[in-house]
């Protein structure tokens, strides 16, 4: 006789069981689908829009006007048009800006980057003021890109605010600055400037920086600065909010910067808000105002808007917030709660997974031995998502060679990759569920499944505070709402569905049962009437605990816009333990195998494996529809990386290249490896493959040598170094360590040696190395103070490859590498001869 009917609960199909457990699987991808749309940007507001309100149509016409052309790079002819541009646009609208002109220098890791800037920089006094409030963005461009997107549209965006505000009348509260830095993409030269010589920055203050790592929705923020916990408010109340703690700390790990990093280091506290998807337009050629959406530009102004007003109304020494305070948002709402709660959230989260073991032991729907086993055996669908999302691209730039030169690791299109990575994970813990439900049963794999993004929880409590809701939040939800439909059933109904798999469980009592039958249709039809609706109310609950967490770790999944399918792995992780947290559904939409003798067999093992061969074919279908509908056409080029390096030591001169996997076009300029490679390059480059090139009559960098002398131990030597070539950038190296010394260009005051980030590498050649971007006519000036007299070597750097024999022009479909920080595509870097001490 079936366990149900001994219950006296009218038992639910099987296949009706199972569809509605694929009917709630629906519901939950439905309401995480929701959950992205409100990420979605809104109508652009049109020109007749209030004029205390931001619009798109408005500021769309500063955008054309400095996106409009060629790159901007610090020092540029095309930077100094901008640069007029923005102080003309800020003097018609009442303010009274200057140009503050000066050097700026910092560190990454050992190198250190310095150069001349020219910022924008206005104000507007507030009444009362309790401190000042930067509004900052930076006009910048790098060598290989227009910057639409990077920085260009928040500089757009901030003349539009400038005049919203200004159009509501009367004074702010706190006084506002308005920062439009120069020299941000090669190191944060002009917000370094800014804040270490300009008396507006002596104080400090609140900084609402603008940035776009990517050309499209959402605009979120990425980055609160520590101390700065209170600007999560100010955050909460914008119109179109997306953002979370958790993505703070993956970026502050990441290595990226922004102008509020260095503004941080000298005492402001505030925020990063980008424009965070087209991860694919970031420093490339196609970021141009044609594929920039006028709806991005919206959301983006929008919530720029809110978050300025907000900031100048407030009292801003309460904004200075020590603790950290994890937050999130979801369904256009911000959600968050004090830095003290993340280690009793966490423990909650691990005790709520205890208690559902316990419980699941009490009423003997699994044993403790099994529940361990699963939990172990939760680490496999783990580790094969991380190895998944570490070799996707590698995969799929086999398939596709021309992915190899998308540096940032995404494709211009993502969205159906995105969708198979989603599958995949879903496949990896369904195939995986169905494999081990007949051994360890449906209620001791789903409490395995729960413990996983508990332990995860508890571990980023302690490592990364405001990332540890990813686990802690589904765990509590997800074990709450399980414990729930456990005491909705019967002792003896399988919650689960595990009377009819795995090994024999307990079985009531024996004795005489009368049948609901027996007891008059009447009560036949109640007892009916209650089985199907606690049924119900059961599939409810389990929708409502998948959710939570599912809409957490998918909508909160937002690595895969930020850094690119190239770093998928963390992605893959979350989404591994957001399946997990629709186990209890992945479970209720499993056919059951154990009714008859004939189920049991092949037939019953295949519909067992239905669900997850689907979904893996699902994620198939994707990738292949991926690779089909991201083709590279005219609109989206191939890119390929080329530069050009002569030594006048030795009247030698090769092509280089970064890509590993060059485009047939470079490949033919740089066929191997360079094997040996001992000319100091700016960045510490060392060429993926290189090639002989003609030598070019190019003079090299002026190094002269000023003064040295000795100070005890240290010598004390003052070199001059001048471009010949009117270069974008000049490079010193040194064969000594510097730690200490002074950056100087002519009258102007020196600027001291940034502590270093991080010794130089072991055994390099030339651990000394200082930049200096655009460098004036008479030169840059460095002083070392080194142990011992260096031997000296300088080398300078152009932009543009035309003129040069051996070279052939790009083909078509074929465009400029992104610029990452390193060696410029398409520059001319010329070294000098070794001076000698």
């Amino acid at each position: 006789m079936h366990t149900l009917e001994r219950t006296g609960v009218a038992p639910v199909r099987a296949p009706r069981r199972t569809l509605a457990g694929v009917v709630a699987l629906v519901a939950v991808v439905a309401v995480a689908g929701a959950a992205w749309l409100f990420e979605r940007p809104p109508a652009p507001a049109g020109p007749g829009a209030p004029a205390g309100e931001f619009s798109a149509a408005r500021a769309w016409p500063h955008l054309e006007k400095i996106a409009t052309g060629p790159p901007t790079p610090i020092g540029s002819p095309g930077g100094d048009r901008v640069r007029d541009y923005l102080l003309a646009q800020l003097t018609a609208l009442g303010l009274k800006p200057e140009v503050q002109t000066g050097v700026g220098a910092r560190t990454f890791g050992s190198e250190i980057t310095s150069g001349l800037a020219e910022n924008v920089v206005a104000t507007i006094p507030g009444r009362d003021p309790t401190g000042r409030v930067v509004l900052a963005a930076h006009y910048d461009s790098t060598t290989t890109t227009p910057g639409t997107s990077d920085d260009k549209a928040s500089v757009a965006a901030i003349l539009e605010i400038v005049r919203a505000l200004k159009s509501a009348g009367g004074q702010p509260r706190n006084d506002l600055v308005i920062l439009l830095s120069d020299g941000e993409e090669p190191g944060l030269i002009g917000a370094e400037s800014f804040a270490a010589h300009h008396p507006l920055a002596k104080d400090g203050g609140v900084v609402v920086n603008l940035e776009g790592p990517g050309n499209g929705a959402p605009s979120a923020v990425y980055n609160v600065t520590p101390g700065g916990t209170g600007l999560v408010r100010a955050f909460a109340a914008t119109p179109h909010p997306v953002g979370e703690s958790a993505l703070i700390g993956v970026y502050r790990q990441s290595g990226f910067h922004s102008d509020l990093t260095t503004l941080e280091e000298h005492g402001f506290v505030g925020l990063d808000l980008g424009t965070a998807g087209g991860r694919a337009y970031y420093h490339h050629p196609r970021d141009t105002v044609e594929n920039f959406d006028p709806a991005v530009l919206q959301m983006h102004g929008d919530n720029a808007l809110a978050l300025t007003r907000a900031v100048l109304a407030a009292d801003l020494p309460a904004l200075r917030v020590p603790a950290e305070a994890p937050f999130f948002s979801a369904f256009g709402v911000v959600f968050a709660y004090p830095g003290e709660l993340v280690v009793p959230l966490a423990v909650l989260g691990v005790l709520a997974v205890l208690g559902l073991a316990t419980l699941s032991r009490v009423r003997r729907a699994a044993t403790l031995p099994r529940m361990g086993l699963a939990t172990l055996a939760g680490a496999v669908p783990m580790a094969l998502a991380y190895l998944v999302g570490e070799n996707v691209w590698p995969l799929l730039a086999a398939i596709q060679p021309g992915y190899a030169g998308m540096v940032f690791g995404e494709p211009y299109r993502p969205d159906l990759y995105r969708l198979a990575l989603i599958a995949i994970a879903v496949a990896l813990v369904w195939g995986w569920f169905a494999l081990l439900r007949r051994w360890l049963g449906a209620t001791a794999l789903i409490v395995g499944a729960l413990a996983w993004p508990a332990l995860v929880g508890a571990a980023l409590a302690g490592v990364m505070p405001g990332m540890s809701y990813y686990g802690a939040i589904p765990a509590l939800a997800g074990a709450l709402a399980t414990i729930a439909t456990l005491l909705m059933t019967s002792p003896h109904q399988p919650a689960h569905a595990d009377a009819d798999s795995g090994p024999a469980r307990s079985e009531p009592a024996p004795g005489p049962v009368r049948s609901d039958a027996a007891r008059g249709p009447g009560r036949s039809a109640t007892i009916s009437a209650l089985g199907a609706g606690r049924s119900r109310a059961v599939l409810v609950v389990r929708v409502v605990g998948a959710a939570v967490g599912v809409v957490l770790l998918t909508t909160g999944a937002r690595t895969f816009a930020a850094f690119g399918l190239a770093l998928a792995s963390v992605a893959m992780v979350l989404l591994v333990l957001a399946a997990f947290c629709a186990l209890p559904l992945l479970a209720a939409a499993t056919p059951q195998t154990a009714a008859t003798p004939e189920t049991r067999g092949p037939r019953g093992r295949l519909r067992v494996a239905a669900g997850p061969l689907t979904t893996a074919a699902l994620a198939l279908v994707l990738l292949g529809g991926g690779l089909i509908h991201d083709r590279f056409d005219e609109r989206h080029p191939q890119a390929a990386h080329l530069a050009y390096v002569l030594d006048t030591a030795t009247g030698q001169a090769n092509w280089i290249t970064a890509d590993d996997r060059p485009h047939s076009w470079a490949a033919a300029l740089t066929p191997r490896p360079p094997g040996e490679w001992k000319v100091p390059l700016p960045y510490g480059m060392r060429p993926a493959h290189a090639g002989p090139a003609e030598p070019a009559k190019l003079p090299a960098p002026e190094v002269r040598v000023l003064s040295r002398r000795q100070e005890g131990a240290v010598t004390v030597t003052r070199v001059r170094v001048r471009s010949l070539r009117a270069a974008y950038q000049i490079t010193l190296h040194a064969d000594r360590p510097a730690t200490e010394g002074v950056i100087q260009v002519a009258g102007r005051p020196g600027v001291p040696f940034p502590e270093q980030e991080s010794p130089p590498r072991p055994g390099a050649a030339w651990p000394f190395e200082a930049q200096f971007f655009a460098p004036p006519a008479g030169g840059v000036e460095f002083e070392l103070r080194t142990r011992g007299a260096p031997r000296l070597v300088a080398s300078d750097l152009t932009i543009g490859l035309d003129g040069l024999a051996g070279y052939r022009p790009r083909p078509a479909g074929v465009d400029l590498s992104s610029s990452t920080g390193g060696l410029p595509t398409d520059s001319v870097t010329v070294v000098g001869s070794i001076q000698a001490p």
